[in-house]
């Protein structure tokens, strides 16, 4: 690989102990999910030290992990951002003891409900992009094929 075995100049190696296991017939059969089940519902966390429990939650993860960072997060930073709109302008409109006019104050109530249904709007499309990821299979929890 290219190295001087005659000089020490800083290599250094280390063991590596490599294990990798084929899970995707344990995941589709009707026994794997059981499995899953049980170690989801157990609350004793001793079960999680266990190298092929890892291996598999590692392996959801990474299953997981494009859709959230992709899909997921931007919607939920989109969803914070209207959340604390709303909570200024709620804020704000009964920090001024409703001392402004009819026509400024409808304003803020509308753009509050506005907001809020939004957020709703928002909450749903994200429901709906995790039920068509998980239905086309790009995202596999617990499934039979």
């Amino acid at each position: 690989m290219g190295e001087d075995k005659d000089k020490q100049s800083g290599y250094k190696n280390y063991p590596v102990e490599v294990k990798a296991m084929k899970i995707r017939w344990f995941i589709l059969s009707q026994y794997g999910n059981e499995f899953l089940a049980e170690i989801l519902n157990n609350e004793n966390l001793e079960l999680y030290n266990i190298p092929t429990l890892r291996i598999i939650i590692e392996y959801f993860f990474s299953q997981y992990k494009r859709y959230l960072f992709v899909k997921d997060i931007p919607i939920f930073g989109f969803k914070l951002v209207l959340f604390f709109t709303t909570l200024i302008l709620n804020e704000k409109l009964l920090a001024e003891d409703f001392e402004l006019n009819k026509v400024h104050m409808r304003t803020h109530f509308y753009l509050i409900e506005f907001l809020l249904v939004m957020q709703l709007f928002v909450q749903c499309v994200q429901v709906w992009m995790f039920y068509e990821a998980y239905k086309s299979g790009k995202i596999v929890f617990f499934r039979n094929k």
